[in-house]
């Protein structure tokens, strides 16, 4: 780590670097330039106002060292929903998590991973985070080798109370997937209402960049749109809430 001499209101980071090493895979992870704004009072109480990272990278190497081997034994759980059974539908009404800052700010951020196949092996980001008292907004640009950048606007105030909108850069006249969600604690439960809109001319690109199918969805068009209403009891599963003895469910 290098910092340089702290001021008033300002803090230059000239390179953060760490290492660590995980299951399969070593973490590496360097930072130039960063700089934090504050003042002095906030800066006591642990937070900052801004944090802004002009140029990061983060790479993910196989432990086994550079023969070409080192990916072969690496394999990753898969999120099933036998991980998603600790999470409540109590938990969507809880508030989002406290941030040390108000605004994160990354210009420009490169990941790698060694053993990951497909488009996702090689990304830039950059985007904007807001945390301003229970809410948060922000924005993500990411664009891997040979592809289209892809922008993801959000915002919420609660795990379950979001509007997430996927669009192509530049912006076309509609999004690719927009989704709203909101959550409040009724009278017989919690309820989750929503509604989504699908562009399915743009959806297949985006799918073979971050999941791809093996199943040529191109000659699909046309728009779907989805609403709904589940009403719960806070402490069922969130996987398996909508088969609770006492839930609720509504949709077109």
């Amino acid at each position: 780590v290098q910092v340089g001499y702290p001021g008033w209101h300002t803090l230059q980071v000239p390179v953060l670097s760490f290492q660590k090493d995980l299951d399969s895979e070593s973490l590496s992870v360097t930072v130039h330039d960063s700089r934090l704004q504050y003042d002095i009072g906030s800066l006591f109480s642990g937070r900052i106002h801004r944090l802004i990272i002009p140029d990061a990278s983060v790479s993910l190497r196989g432990r086994g060292g550079n023969d070409g081997q080192s990916c072969g034994q690496s394999q990753r759980a898969a999120a099933g929903p036998s991980q998603w059974t600790s999470v409540t539908v109590g938990h969507l009404l809880q508030p989002l998590p406290e941030l040390p800052w108000r605004e994160l700010v990354v210009e420009r951020l490169h990941v790698f991973r060694e053993c990951t196949t497909g488009s996702l092996r090689d990304v830039r980001i950059s985007g904007t985070l807001h945390k301003t008292g229970t809410s948060a907004d922000g924005t993500v640009v990411f664009q891997s080798t040979g592809s289209a950048a892809y922008r993801l606007t959000f915002a919420g105030s609660h795990p379950g109370s979001l509007d997430i909108t996927l669009q192509k850069e530049p912006a076309a006249p509609n999004p690719i997937v927009f989704i709203q969600s909101h959550v409040r604690q009724g009278p017989s439960g919690v309820q989750i209402e929503g509604r989504a809109s699908t562009d399915f001319a743009q959806l297949p690109p985006f799918l073979d960049l971050v999941l791809p199918l093996g199943v040529d969805l191109h000659n699909i068009a046309g728009t779907m749109q989805a609403t709904w209403t589940i009403t719960a009891p806070p402490a069922a599963s969130l996987a398996t809430a909508w088969r609770a003895p006492t839930a609720v469910v509504a949709g077109t």
